[in-house]
């Protein structure tokens, strides 16, 4: 209105209360100006009708671009979901590496998690079933003499704000840099309460490693 530069006469204020009943500003700036065009043109003087019709017409664009920005911020940000994601396996690999069980089930993992291997599958209901089976894990290890991991290959797939799927290649070598182990894996990563958690695993061949489409 302050865009205008004057006060609206009382009889067009009147005018605009009557005409604009639920029907016609329900259906929006393209509803507004039509009203305008319409039904206040025929009773107006052609000055005031043409500030009331570049009311109309910025009220209009203003109606558009608050519905292009709010279908904006629906969006996520795909690149920095996927830069987060980087960053939390990269971490994750180093805790697992380094065998900090604590660190793992507190910043890592969440029960319940699903850990699927060729043999079947694993339910970890919470925390402290988490710890169980990564010292079952570590102990496994430890007779294979394993030293540390090596990822191949990773393709993150987000499938918006909250998931992600992770799928990698990865060598596991011992203390004398020999291969143990050459596989694949694919993570369910979620989102809850604003930090990022593994809540499914699933261990298989590494020619299988999911690939995003475009």
């Amino acid at each position: 209105m302050a865009a205008v530069g004057r006060k609206l006469p009382v009889r067009l204020v009147n005018l605009m209360r009557k005409r604009a009943d639920s029907r016609i500003w329900h259906s929006g700036g393209l509803s507004i100006q039509m009203l305008c065009s319409s039904h206040i043109s025929r009773e107006l003087t052609p000055g005031t009708n043409r500030i009331l019709n570049t009311m109309a017409k910025k009220l209009t664009l203003a109606i558009y671009f608050l519905f292009i920005q709010s279908a904006s911020a629906q969006q996520y940000d795909n690149a920095l979901i996927t830069e987060e994601i980087e960053k939390f396996y990269s971490e994750y690999v180093t805790a697992f590496t380094t065998q900090q069980i604590d660190q793992l089930a507190d910043n890592y993992m969440i029960g319940p998690l699903y850990v699927r291997y060729d043999l079947g599958t694993v339910l970890l209901q919470n925390k402290e079933a988490v710890i169980s089976h990564m010292n079952s894990v570590y102990s496994e290890l430890s007779k294979q003499s394993y030293a540390r991991s090596e990822i191949l290959a990773t393709n993150i797939c987000v499938l918006n704000d909250t998931s992600v799927l992770v799928s990698v290649g990865f060598r596991r070598f011992d203390s004398s840099e020999n291969v143990i182990l050459e596989s694949g894996a694919t993570y369910s990563i979620i989102k809850i309460d604003g930090k990022w958690r593994l809540a499914m695993m699933s261990v298989h061949d590494a020619k299988n490693i999911i690939s995003c489409g475009n």
